[in-house]
Protein backbone atom coordinates (compact mmCIF):
# COMPACT_ATOMS: atom_id res chain seq x y z
CA UNK A 1 0.00 0.00 0.00
CA UNK A 2 1.62 3.29 -0.67
CA UNK A 3 0.10 6.46 1.06
CA UNK A 4 0.98 9.75 -0.11
CA UNK A 5 0.12 12.68 1.97
CA UNK A 6 -1.00 15.50 -0.75
CA UNK A 7 -1.06 18.50 2.37
CA UNK A 8 -3.05 20.49 4.75
CA UNK A 9 -6.57 20.44 3.88
CA UNK A 10 -7.27 24.46 4.54
CA UNK A 11 -4.87 27.32 3.19
CA UNK A 12 -2.45 28.75 5.79
CA UNK A 13 -5.11 31.97 6.57
CA UNK A 14 -8.02 30.09 7.88
CA UNK A 15 -5.34 27.46 10.00
CA UNK A 16 -3.57 30.43 11.53
CA UNK A 17 -7.11 31.29 12.88
CA UNK A 18 -7.72 27.94 14.21
CA UNK A 19 -4.12 27.69 16.23
CA UNK A 20 -5.35 31.15 17.51
CA UNK A 21 -8.81 29.27 18.21
CA UNK A 22 -6.90 26.09 19.75
CA UNK A 23 -4.63 27.93 22.09
CA UNK A 24 -7.97 30.23 23.23
CA UNK A 25 -10.09 26.83 23.69
CA UNK A 26 -7.51 25.73 26.15
CA UNK A 27 -7.13 28.62 28.36
CA UNK A 28 -10.61 28.99 28.58
CA UNK A 29 -11.30 25.24 29.94
CA UNK A 30 -9.52 26.66 32.82
CA UNK A 31 -13.00 28.81 33.22
CA UNK A 32 -15.68 27.54 30.89
CA UNK A 33 -15.08 24.28 30.46
CA UNK A 34 -17.75 23.32 27.91
CA UNK A 35 -16.78 26.28 25.74
CA UNK A 36 -13.10 25.86 26.56
CA UNK A 37 -13.36 22.16 24.98
CA UNK A 38 -15.73 23.20 21.74
CA UNK A 39 -13.35 25.96 20.70
CA UNK A 40 -10.37 23.51 21.13
CA UNK A 41 -11.77 20.66 19.25
CA UNK A 42 -13.13 22.81 16.30
CA UNK A 43 -8.80 24.11 16.58
CA UNK A 44 -7.61 21.12 16.29
CA UNK A 45 -9.99 19.42 13.83
CA UNK A 46 -8.99 22.08 11.45
CA UNK A 47 -5.26 22.77 12.13
CA UNK A 48 -4.81 18.78 11.63
CA UNK A 49 -7.54 18.01 8.66
CA UNK A 50 -4.79 16.77 5.75
CA UNK A 51 -5.43 15.35 2.40
CA UNK A 52 -3.98 12.37 0.64
CA UNK A 53 -4.02 9.48 -2.08
CA UNK A 54 -3.43 5.92 -1.14
CA UNK A 55 -3.00 3.41 -3.83
CA UNK A 56 -3.28 -0.29 -3.51
CA UNK A 57 -0.55 -1.64 -6.94
CA UNK A 58 -2.00 -5.21 -6.49
CA UNK A 59 -6.01 -4.71 -7.11
CA UNK A 60 -5.21 -1.67 -8.98
CA UNK A 61 -6.92 0.82 -7.30
CA UNK A 62 -6.66 4.32 -5.35
CA UNK A 63 -8.17 6.43 -3.01
CA UNK A 64 -8.37 10.09 -2.15
CA UNK A 65 -9.00 10.83 1.78
CA UNK A 66 -9.27 13.50 4.07
CA UNK A 67 -7.92 12.46 7.29
CA UNK A 68 -7.49 13.16 10.66
CA UNK A 69 -5.20 11.30 13.63
CA UNK A 70 -5.14 8.16 11.39
CA UNK A 71 -8.86 7.73 10.20
CA UNK A 72 -8.70 8.65 5.93
CA UNK A 73 -12.14 8.41 5.08
CA UNK A 74 -12.42 8.44 0.92
CA UNK A 75 -13.34 6.23 -1.56
CA UNK A 76 -11.78 3.87 -3.66
CA UNK A 77 -12.02 3.94 -7.31
CA UNK A 78 -9.94 2.13 -9.96
CA UNK A 79 -7.11 2.89 -11.32
CA UNK A 80 -7.71 1.28 -15.51
CA UNK A 81 -8.51 4.20 -17.61
CA UNK A 82 -4.56 5.37 -16.16
CA UNK A 83 -1.53 4.83 -18.75
CA UNK A 84 0.40 7.41 -17.84
CA UNK A 85 2.49 9.37 -15.54
CA UNK A 86 3.79 12.77 -15.54
CA UNK A 87 4.97 15.52 -13.31
CA UNK A 88 3.26 18.76 -13.65
CA UNK A 89 4.45 22.37 -11.90
CA UNK A 90 1.58 24.25 -10.53
CA UNK A 91 1.95 27.39 -8.30
CA UNK A 92 -0.61 27.51 -5.45
CA UNK A 93 -1.22 31.12 -4.07
CA UNK A 94 -3.70 31.82 -1.00
CA UNK A 95 -5.12 35.43 -0.89
CA UNK A 96 -7.27 36.81 1.78
CA UNK A 97 -8.98 39.91 1.37
CA UNK A 98 -9.73 42.10 3.79
CA UNK A 99 -13.14 44.14 4.68
CA UNK A 100 -11.58 47.13 2.47
CA UNK A 101 -11.26 44.64 -0.47
CA UNK A 102 -7.45 44.67 -0.34
CA UNK A 103 -6.02 41.13 -1.19
CA UNK A 104 -2.98 40.22 0.58
CA UNK A 105 -1.34 36.81 -0.58
CA UNK A 106 -0.76 35.21 2.62
CA UNK A 107 1.33 31.88 0.62
CA UNK A 108 2.66 31.28 -2.56
CA UNK A 109 5.02 28.34 -3.38
CA UNK A 110 5.66 25.85 -6.66
CA UNK A 111 5.23 22.72 -6.60
CA UNK A 112 5.40 19.95 -8.56
CA UNK A 113 2.56 17.25 -8.08
CA UNK A 114 2.99 13.66 -9.86
CA UNK A 115 -0.15 12.72 -11.65
CA UNK A 116 -1.85 9.65 -13.49
CA UNK A 117 -3.12 10.62 -16.50
CA UNK A 118 -5.34 8.93 -19.60
CA UNK A 119 -4.46 8.24 -22.35
CA UNK A 120 -5.39 11.16 -24.16
CA UNK A 121 -3.83 13.68 -20.44
CA UNK A 122 -6.85 15.14 -20.19
CA UNK A 123 -7.73 13.43 -17.09
CA UNK A 124 -5.43 14.00 -14.28
CA UNK A 125 -5.08 12.45 -10.77
CA UNK A 126 -2.62 14.19 -8.33
CA UNK A 127 -0.88 10.93 -6.28
CA UNK A 128 1.93 13.13 -4.79
CA UNK A 129 2.98 16.69 -4.10
CA UNK A 130 6.34 17.70 -3.64
CA UNK A 131 8.32 21.14 -3.95
CA UNK A 132 11.60 19.99 -4.76
CA UNK A 133 11.45 18.92 -9.24
CA UNK A 134 14.48 16.52 -8.90
CA UNK A 135 12.68 14.06 -5.85
CA UNK A 136 9.48 14.61 -8.01
CA UNK A 137 11.20 12.96 -11.09
CA UNK A 138 12.36 10.21 -9.07
CA UNK A 139 8.93 9.52 -7.20
CA UNK A 140 7.11 9.76 -10.64
CA UNK A 141 9.66 7.32 -11.51
CA UNK A 142 9.71 4.63 -8.92
CA UNK A 143 5.56 5.14 -9.12
CA UNK A 144 5.63 3.96 -12.94
CA UNK A 145 7.58 1.21 -12.23
CA UNK A 146 5.23 -0.40 -9.30
CA UNK A 147 2.46 0.53 -11.19
CA UNK A 148 3.55 -0.22 -14.75
CA UNK A 149 2.42 3.11 -16.15
CA UNK A 150 4.54 4.95 -18.77
CA UNK A 151 6.42 8.26 -17.37
CA UNK A 152 6.38 10.91 -19.75
CA UNK A 153 5.63 14.42 -20.49
CA UNK A 154 2.42 16.15 -19.74
CA UNK A 155 0.90 16.83 -23.57
CA UNK A 156 -2.67 16.85 -24.21
CA UNK A 157 -3.92 15.53 -26.98
CA UNK A 158 -5.75 18.61 -29.03
CA UNK A 159 -9.14 17.84 -30.06
CA UNK A 160 -11.16 17.82 -33.13
CA UNK A 161 -13.02 21.09 -32.12
CA UNK A 162 -10.23 22.69 -31.11
CA UNK A 163 -8.23 22.00 -34.50
CA UNK A 164 -11.06 23.62 -36.59
CA UNK A 165 -11.04 26.65 -34.66
CA UNK A 166 -7.61 26.93 -34.97
CA UNK A 167 -7.52 26.58 -38.60
CA UNK A 168 -10.30 29.31 -39.18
Amino acid sequence: MIDNRIGKFFPPAIRTIKYISLVVGILLTLDTLLIGLALALLGTTIVFLKSGVQIDPEKKRLKEYTGLFGLKIGKWKGMEEFTDISILQKRIVSTAISRANRPATTSDEIVYDVCLLNKTHRKQQVVHRLTDKNESIEVACQLAKVLDLKHGPYNPEISAATRDRRRR
